[in-house]
């Protein structure tokens, strides 16, 4: 994708992505173009904090788990090429309870096995190649692969049965993990996310890439428009804001959300970035930001490197939670994937 069409996409992202639900406290009120602040409701919430983040620092080094290649062989994932248009390329992964992963590789039309040291294994279920999303559902114990965005198809594998259908009646964009359940999101990656329960289709309401967690609360996100201030809360119990700041006072953040989840007691969402302050391209950046979902402290904001993507081609980069909470980065490149894992704590 072009540079100017993914700032494009990023800044309507944003705009889309600063409205608030009902449950969830009103942002503080942005300063408008002119200088003066829009009105708006403040509601009040326990603990509210602004924390300036360092947009040049290099945060912690994750670690390469495997690289796989593209090809026809049995350690190869597929990529099919086009003169006008984006490849198509292994486009989701899902870390599994044995500490494999499935990754979805329309390429080949398949979901395959990989291992936690990079050996591909058995084809789970033969896909279209339109399927765009996975997520291993701990709380169900089953697989979820969106099969079709557009006609709001999914498979479900339960571990100890066959494939099956699920023709939800919508269309649906992205699947998140949460709470052991999984949720899927609408036809943008900044609508609401709804958990999928078994059986599959209730559905409740949050705030634009939000998320209603079994007790009831709802994280929320918000955005203002050049990406340079977040703020993520919890309904009424925190705010937190985040402001980045570079060498010259607070950098303009092209941001394209990625990923969103919450492993244990951690919320994890990640961010397709770049500033104009540095010059990065905006396709070789992903921020990944943890925060304490009981307190609402920022735990850490780390940037990554993209396998290598130029500003022409394919961008994919996503983030999966394995069963002890470890996070693990997905990345797709000109010449292969790669999946990275977090460091150590400590």
């Amino acid at each position: 994708m072009p540079r100017t069409a993914i700032a494009l996409a990023s800044a309507l992202a944003l705009a889309s992505c600063s409205g608030t639900g009902t449950s969830s406290p009103s942002p503080t009120p942005e300063p408008s173009a002119s200088g003066t602040s829009a009105s708006a409701t403040v509601q009040t919430v326990e603990r509210e904090k602004t924390i300036a983040v360092d947009w040049l620092s290099p945060g912690r080094r994750w670690m390469t788990e495997w690289r796989l290649g593209y090809g026809s062989g049995r350690q190869d994932l597929g990529i099919e090429r086009f003169h006008d248009q984006e490849p198509i390329v292994p486009s989701a992964v899902a870390a599994l309870p044995d500490g494999s992963f499935a990754v979805v590789d329309p390429g080949r039309r398949r979901v395959v096995a990989v291992s936690a040291d990079g050996v591909v294994g058995r084809r789970i279920v033969e896909v279209p190649q339109v399927a765009s999303d996975i997520a291993w559902d701990q709380a169900h114990q089953r697989l979820v692969i969106i099969a079709d965005e557009s006609a709001g198809e999914l498979v479900e594998i339960p571990a100890d049965g066959a494939p099956s259908t699920v023709e939800l009646g919508r269309p649906v964009a992205r699947l998140t993990s949460a709470d052991g359940d999984v949720y899927e999101g609408g036809p943008s990656s900044t609508d609401e996310f709804s958990p999928l329960p078994a059986p599959l289709g209730r559905r409740q309401t949050a705030a634009p890439g939000g998320i209603v967690l079994k007790d009831g609360s709802e994280v929320s996100f918000s955005s203002n428009q050049d990406g340079s201030r977040w703020r993520i809360s919890r309904s009424a119990h925190w705010l937190l804001g985040l402001e980045f700041v570079g060498k010259h006072g607070p950098a303009p953040v092209l941001s394209l959300m990625s990923d969103l989840l919450v492993t244990g007691s951690t919320l994890v969402t990640a961010a397709l970035v770049g500033t104009f302050a540095t010059g990065e391209d905006l396709s070789r950046q992903l921020l990944v930001v943890r925060v304490d979902l009981e307190t609402g402290d920022l735990i850490d904001a780390t940037h990554l490197r993209q396998c290598g993507l130029s500003q022409e081609e394919n961008v994919v980069s996503r983030i999966t939670a394995s069963a002890d909470g470890t996070i693990h980065q997905f990345c797709v490149g000109p010449h292969g994937v790669e999946l990275r894992r977090e460091p150590s704590a400590g």
